[in-house]
């Protein structure tokens, strides 16, 4: 994906596979604002939050940013 955000733009194949990317996705399922519940309703699982609206998953994906 050419338009690849900067949260895999430098990450190899391998280490997306290896899960071995630092960024900004959260998996806090305790936290409703995580980035796995946004990532849920750009798959269309659920509803996006109140007053955002909707977009798919590439458009998801490429806006994740690199982590601290």
């Amino acid at each position: 994906m050419p338009e690849i955000g900067s949260g895999y733009a430098t990450a190899t194949v391998q280490q997306v596979l290896d899960m071995d990317v630092v960024n900004d996705f959260t998996e806090d399922y305790a936290d409703l604002a995580s980035a796995s519940y946004l990532q849920e309703a750009a798959m269309g699982w659920r509803l996006p939050p109140a007053g955002q609206a909707e977009q798919d998953s590439r458009a998801f994906v490429c806006g994740i940013q690199p982590g601290p």
